[in-house]
């Protein structure tokens, strides 16, 4: 619907202007940690925007497009990554959608926080293999770890709560998501 469209294009313009500020904001701790991938604790940040998305509205397909313009307005807002983060962002919804198409019948919390998890790992690891090669795969366990515990808390977790707050609040015009049905 149009609704979700409007809805699709806030949710990417958040998350295209506040990847860049994550990112930035891990900085120090990567000068405080060095060697050690503590940037990837942020990982569930970036993606609580597809979730939202998904979450919210019933539209297979709706983490990717919500991927799709976030990883533009990111590319337009002067992300340091460049195209690929468009390329990332995309995969990230995409995994969001394969999470929710596949946990199906699942609904709720479990199918959410994995979703989170799976997508932080998936698009960290996109990361690592673009810019770094892989000259940081013994590093691939603690990114692996530390993301997929992100993507869970921050990106999984916390975007069931604020989901779950809007359609409580009725904040939103469209059919109710099936996802908080019993």
């Amino acid at each position: 619907t149009t609704a979700e469209l409007v809805f699709f294009a806030i949710l990417a313009a958040l998350g295209g202007i506040s990847s860049p500020l994550i990112s930035q904001a891990t900085q120090p701790l990567k000068s405080i940690f060095p060697g050690i991938p503590v940037g990837q604790f942020a990982a569930g940040a970036h993606v609580i925007w597809l979730i939202l998305a998904r979450s919210l509205t019933r539209s297979h397909g709706g983490g990717t497009v919500v991927g799709s313009l976030k990883g533009l307005v990111e590319l337009l807002f002067g992300s340091w990554h460049g195209w690929p983060v468009v390329f990332i962002s995309v995969a990230q919804g995409a995994i969001i959608d394969l999470c929710f198409f596949f946990g199906g019948k699942m609904k709720g919390l479990p199918v959410v926080i994995f979703a989170g998890g799976f997508s932080a790992v998936v698009s960290s690891l996109l990361f690592q293999m673009w810019f770094s090669g892989f000259a940081t795969i013994d590093l691939w366990p603690l990114i692996i770890l530390f993301s997929f515990t992100s993507g869970m808390l921050l990106g999984g977790y916390m975007g069931w709560l604020f989901a779950a707050i809007i359609d409580d609040a009725k904040l939103l015009s469209f059919p109710p998501s099936e996802l908080f049905s019993s």
